[in-house]
């Protein structure tokens, strides 16, 4: 039943190890972007409401229109707050944001909104590749490892001869028990 549940799980640890190299990756892509990106500052000129499909009432999303200069020349970006990493698009407001070298257009506050849920969930699947790797592939093959040398003192001879003359009853379920059943 144990190798059922074993070959049952792999496909949830499959899924958990997309989930840890997706993390890792998101993680690396925005260290490299903090490292490479130039940082500026960008001024909301226009805030509202965000009627996209995304929209929801519990957690009202906002977008707008903002204004940041690059090389002494005005750039404007307009979208959701959310893609720039922003959930406060007060007008006037300044916003420190990264932008792209390559593509101007291209801004990012590179603060990871909702980083500890995602947090949680990395955890959580750690967890549970650890103890799924451990109790279903690792804790027979360790068990079953040799002593190290010195750990263990050898058995004595003479225990080794008395342990040899003990005769062992045979169980219920053996062959010589059905042959030879106790008096």
């Amino acid at each position: 039943m144990k190798n059922f549940f074993k070959y049952l799980l792999i496909p949830v640890a499959l899924q958990a190890i997309f989930v840890v190299i997706s993390s890792i990756l998101i993680a690396g892509t925005t260290a490299y972007q903090r490292q490479s990106w130039p940082q500026t500052i960008a001024t909301v000129l226009q805030s509202e409401k965000w009627k996209g499909p995304a929209a929801s009432h519990l957690h009202p999303d906002l977008a707008g229109t903002v204004q940041y200069t690059i090389g002494g020349k005005q750039y404007l970006w307009h979208g959701r707050g959310r893609d720039m990493g922003v959930t406060d698009m007060t007008v006037g407001r300044t916003i420190p944001v990264y932008y792209n070298p390559d593509n101007f257009k291209e801004i990012n506050t590179l603060i990871p909104l909702g980083w500890f849920v995602g947090l949680m969930i990395l955890v959580g699947e750690l967890s549970f590749l650890i103890a799924y790797i451990w109790f279903f592939w690792l804790r027979r093959t360790v068990r079953n490892t040799p002593d190290l040398v010195g750990m263990v003192e050898a058995p004595s001879p003479d225990r080794q001869k008395a342990s040899a003359s003990v005769r062992r009853r045979p169980s219920r379920n053996s062959r010589a028990y059905a042959r030879n059943p106790p008096p």
